[in-house]
């Protein structure tokens, strides 16, 4: 799945109500605190999941005083359709189009039915934000999900880490998974568990780029204040990692972290 598009109008923050175009592959949405990153992502997943006027504004960033439309164009299976929800206080009224190759649009399905069958297309979407990546450095369940053959899992997280790692500092270790916890194996045979924050918070990152390469279905990756936790050295590597994914990934920070990228990524740059 490939969202192509949102539109979002409604809200009393007026500036975040506009169009905003993503890519397949990165795409990076940049800006100061309040900006409206974070209402950008949430109203993307609202639009595949929410139910209720109270599940939308079940986020502290967002502020329920309003009812916002959400309108998300995206590409399923090679079928184009778009989701329109608006999210009021006295119920959804949602509506799923198909698009044809000519850009015209014809009525799927609408109310609960549409709302359903949304629903079903949120699988394809994996979504954390800061504080999340930050509280699943020990529950890798998450990242390696069942159907994923464990030693295959580790074998590929360690091809990564030796390749982007330019410093040379995984040629002579390993790292396992054991009882949900990450441990470095040295070549002379020493064991060690990793401790330090920005270690762990490196490998999540990487065991989770690992997770997404043997996923089939090829998801999408939406992380919102993405680097938190990550320092500049490694921030680059995971941003290197993210631009070979199949997927679609769409990030979000503030534009101070934005990192050096060598390849092209789509950037939607949003002013306070």
């Amino acid at each position: 799945m490939i969202i192509k598009g949102v539109n979002l109008a409604g809200y009393d923050f007026r500036k975040v109500n506009s169009d905003y175009l993503f890519k397949q592959g990165l795409n990076f949405i940049v800006g100061e605190h309040g900006s409206g990153k974070t209402t950008i992502l949430n109203s993307i997943i609202s639009g595949f999941t929410t139910e209720t006027y109270q599940e939308h504004w079940i986020h502290p960033a967002l502020k329920s005083n309003q009812e916002p439309v959400i309108a998300i164009e995206f590409q399923y299976q090679e079928e184009t359709y778009c989701i329109t929800k608006k999210i009021k206080k006295d119920g959804i009224e949602c509506q799923l189009y198909a698009i044809n190759e000519r850009n015209e649009r014809s009525l799927v399905c609408e109310g609960a039915e549409a709302i359903e069958r949304t629903k079903q297309y949120s699988n394809e979407i994996i979504y954390l934000r800061g504080e999340e990546i930050q509280s699943i450095r020990h529950q890798l369940g998450i990242l390696n999900p069942d159907g994923q053959s464990l030693p295959e899992f580790q074998m590929l997280l360690n091809e990564l880490l030796l390749t982007y790692d330019a410093s040379g500092s995984w040629g002579d270790k390993q790292v396992a998974i054991v009882e949900g916890q990450f441990v470095v194996r040295g070549l002379d045979g020493s064991v060690s568990r990793v401790e330090a924050p920005a270690g762990l918070i490196y490998l999540v990152f990487m065991s989770m780029v690992t997770s997404i390469k043997m996923n089939k279905n090829c998801p999408i990756l939406i992380l919102d204040d993405w680097f938190h936790g990550l320092d500049n050295y490694h921030l680059d590597i995971v941003s290197r990692c993210l631009t070979e994914l199949d997927s679609q990934v769409i990030l979000s920070s503030h534009s101070r972290h934005r990192p050096n990228l060598e390849v092209e990524a789509n950037m939607i740059h949003l002013n306070r």
